[in-house]
């Protein structure tokens, strides 16, 4: 249950909270189970905060400070997280459907089985996050830093990673189904059994025929000429659609 006292000093707002805040600098506000929605909190303070099954829906967080919370089964539908903090928060199976995390730092935090359907994570840094079994079905994931990001058995299907800095990421068993990932950095990213079906891939960068012959389907794949003929002749038979169209010439 929600420490009442945490409880109304921040319904008075982020202002109120934060001063209050400044003058206990241990505390780790206790906001369980708490319907925050439609609250304007931007800036606020809520470091290390237990924020557990929290209701935000179309909250406005924007600049607030979250790192260490724990947000585990919140619901931040539509929230707006612009410029946030979220260093190490806990938000595993968090509701993010439609939430905008542009330009949001999540750095090393936890977001297994969360829902970011058509969220906008434009920009956001996910250096070392663990989104495994995360949907990201349909986000806009441009420019984002998801470096050493374990995106293992994620939804990532008709995402935009478009530029995206995806070294060292794991992206094992996922679904980039559609996906564009065209320009996205892919130095050691991990395509192993991973469905790359449609995906976009042109003009990404450090890119190679190994990394893609251990993904579970490339059929359609969209590549840059030269990796593609240079795919097709070392692992023949991983694209049958180019496959099939030379034994048809052939014959």
């Amino acid at each position: 249950m929600a420490n009442q006292e945490h409880l109304t000093i921040l319904k008075q707002g982020a202002a109120a909270w934060n001063i209050y805040r400044s003058s206990h600098s241990t505390l780790r506000a206790d906001l369980a189970s708490t319907n925050f929605s439609g609250i304007d909190l931007s800036g606020a303070n809520l470091a290390g905060a237990h924020l557990l099954d929290v209701n935000f829906t179309k909250a406005n967080l924007s600049e607030a400070q979250f790192d260490g919370a724990n947000l585990t089964e919140a619901n931040l539908t539509e929230a707006n997280l612009t410029g946030a903090s979220l260093k190490q928060a806990n938000l595993q199976e968090a509701d993010l459907l439609k939430a905008n995390l542009s330009y949001t730092d999540l750095r090393h935090a936890t977001l297994i089985k969360a829902d970011l359907t058509d969220a906008s994570l434009l920009g956001a840094t996910l250096l070392g996050a663990n989104l495994h079994w995360a949907n990201l079905q349909h986000s806009n994931l441009v420019q984002a830093d998801l470096q050493d990001t374990k995106l293992r058995e994620a939804n990532l299907e008709e995402a935009n990673l478009t530029d995206a800095n995806l070294q060292g990421a794991d992206l094992a068993q996922s679904s980039l189904h559609k996906a564009n990932l065209m320009g996205a950095k892919l130095q050691n990213t991990s395509f192993l059994q991973a469905n790359l079906e449609e995906a976009n891939l042109q003009t990404s960068q450090n890119l190679t025929v190994l990394q893609l012959s251990k993904a579970k389907t490339l059929s359609k794949i969209q590549l840059d000429s030269v990796l593609q003929d240079k795919l097709t002749r070392d692992f023949p038979g991983s694209l049958p659609e180019i496959s099939d169209r030379h034994e048809d010439v052939l014959g």
